[in-house]
C-alpha cells in the first residue's frame, strides 16, 4: 500500500524577562511564529515472508527559533580589562526558517531467530536566518543562509537474549 500524509503545523515561541542586574534594564520580550507544514509519501515493497520493506519522501518547511538563552541570557562573562563585561545573548534574533526534503528506505527481516533492521536516509535543507555565534562581536548573530545536506545509513541486529549490535554511518555538509 501506499500512504500520503499532509502534517499542518503552527509553531508559537513567546517569553519575557526582567534582569536583576542593577541598574535594572528593561523587560525583553520575544514572539516567533512560523508554519512548519510537511507533506509526504510512504510506500510498503511486495517482498517475502518475514521481511518488510518501505521507501519514503517527504518535503515540507522548517522553522527553529532561537533558544531562551541565545536571546535572553544576562550573565555577565568577564573580559580581561578591568570593569569590563559581556553578555554573548542577543533579544534582536530571529528564527531559523528553511525548506527540506527527505528520501530513505527501512527494512526489517528475521534471520533464524534474531531481527536485522536496515535504513538509509539522504536530505537537503536550505536554510535562512541561520543563528550562529560571532567570535568578532562575541555574540549570537543571524549569519545569513545555509544549505545543510547529508546521508545515513544504520544497521541493527537484535538478538534474542536481549543483545543489540549496530552499524551507523553518517555523512553530513553544512554551507552557509
Amino acid at each position: 500500500p501506499v500512504l500520503f500524509g499532509v502534517r499542518r503545523r503552527g509553531d508559537g515561541a513567546r517569553d519575557a524577562f526582567t534582569t536583576d542586574r542593577e541598574p535594572a534594564e528593561p523587560k525583553g520580550r520575544a514572539a516567533h511564529n512560523a508554519g512548519s507544514h510537511r507533506a509526504g509519501v510512504n510506500l510498503e515493497l511486495p517482498v517475502p515472508a518475514k521481511k518488510a520493506t518501505n521507501i519514503y519522501f517527504s518535503v515540507g518547511r522548517v522553522f527553529k527559533a532561537p533558544t531562551l538563552d541565545q536571546l535572553f541570557d544576562d550573565r555577565a562573562i568577564p573580559i580581561p580589562v578591568p570593569s569590563f563585561s559581556a553578555t554573548i545573548s542577543n533579544p534582536l534574533l530571529s528564527p531559523q526558517r528553511g525548506t527540506a526534503a527527505e528520501t530513505g528506505f527501512y527494512s526489517a527481516s528475521t534471520i533464524s531467530s534474531a531481527r536485522r533492521d536496515i535504513s538509509g536516509a539522504a536530505y537537503r535543507a536550505r536554510m535562512r536566518g541561520e543563528l550562529d555565534f560571532d567570535l568578532a562581536n562575541f555574540r549570537y548573530v543571524t549569519i545569513g543562509r545555509g544549505l545543510h545536506r547529508g546521508v545515513e545509513f544504520v544497521t541493527r541486529m537484535h538478538i534474542p537474549n536481549g543483545a543489540l549490535s549496530f552499524i551507523t554511518l553518517s555523512l553530513h555538509s553544512a554551507l552557509s
